[in-house]
């Protein structure tokens, strides 16, 4: 079964419901994820208050292992593939989680479909065009490998913005 059609609870009803999705008209056919297992997903608000979007990724489908990246819009269940944006390599039975700012990471996993050897890799992309702030961020840690071990004190008086130098102190 492809990601058409998607199972869902009616907290209002108590019961099971199935919903239709919309196809991604950009996206190669038939516009919609592969049917899979054992993919990433997470759930993030939008692009404002009222929207919540899921992102999956990954998984398996008895076969063969993927490495894309799905958005599907729950407010009128729009798919859209993500296709500036995939795994560095084909994974199933991993976890998924986005940062506030939109990079998304992926941990661990299996990444061989006759093995069930699992890796503990660690992944980010990012699923939005990041921030400048950001953008400058990951520049001065990648810069800085060990920015870690200074006091807080002194990355303040360097002039480090306080909200940054807070996600390491």
């Amino acid at each position: 079964m492809l990601l058409k059609e998607i199972p869902t609870f009616n907290v209002f009803t108590r019961l099971w419901e199935s919903l239709t999705t919309r196809c991604d008209p950009e996206a190669p056919a038939p516009g919609i994820p592969a049917s899979r297992r054992c993919h990433g997903c997470v759930q993030v608000p939008g692009n404002t208050q009222q929207e919540t979007v899921v992102y999956i990724c990954g998984g398996y489908n008895g076969t063969e292992l993927f490495r894309d990246v799905w958005r599907l819009e729950l407010k009128n269940l729009q798919w859209t593939q993500m296709v500036t944006c995939s795994l560095p390599r084909p994974v199933s039975f991993h976890s998924v989680a986005v940062t506030p700012a939109g990079c998304m990471y992926s941990f661990g996993g299996v990444t061989n479909a006759q093995s069930t050897t699992r890796t503990a890799d660690v992944n980010c992309a990012w699923i939005c065009i990041p921030k400048l702030t950001e953008i400058c961020w990951e520049a001065i840690l990648y810069y800085n490998p060990k920015l870690h071990l200074l006091s807080k004190d002194l990355l303040l008086n360097r002039g480090l913005p306080v909200e940054f130098v807070n996600r390491i102190a």
